[in-house]
């Protein structure tokens, strides 16, 4: 099955996510409030470059800015590649259950892990006043 949610419209994708479907599912929406945190600290970021008020910081931003950029990418990735990997365990657990396995424990990965980092990115740019 191919996920392109990024590609389409928000509104398609709340009218997915309401389906009686496993997907997109709570991977998936993870990835997309983390994303959307990102994106607005990148506008935070952007609207306080150039100011004189925080010209010692300056480069400390820019930093913050790049690494919080990648950040975004990256999650935004994971909001098709949770229901590609939900796809895949259900496909595999019957007739290979270690590739499912696999495939949740990249799951997991996912969930536990980037969802969390704007938090970090946050509190770094909280730290600058």
């Amino acid at each position: 099955m191919n996920f392109n949610y990024l590609n389409g419209k928000l509104k398609e994708y709340f009218e997915n996510l309401s389906l009686k479907k496993p997907t997109p599912g709570g991977g998936s929406v993870a990835g997309v409030a983390g994303a959307l945190s990102s994106a607005l600290l990148s506008m935070v970021g952007n609207f306080t470059t150039g100011k004189k008020k925080y010209k010692e910081y300056e480069e400390e931003i820019k930093g913050l800015l790049s690494e919080n950029e990648s950040l975004r990418k990256k999650l935004e990735t994971y909001i098709e590649k949770d229901s590609e990997i939900y796809q895949n365990i259900m496909k595999y657990t019957k007739d290979n259950p270690s590739l499912a396995q696999k495939f949740l424990k990249e799951l997991s990965l996912i969930h536990i892990s980037e969802p969390t980092r704007p938090l970090y990115i946050s509190y770094a740019v909280f730290c600058l006043k």
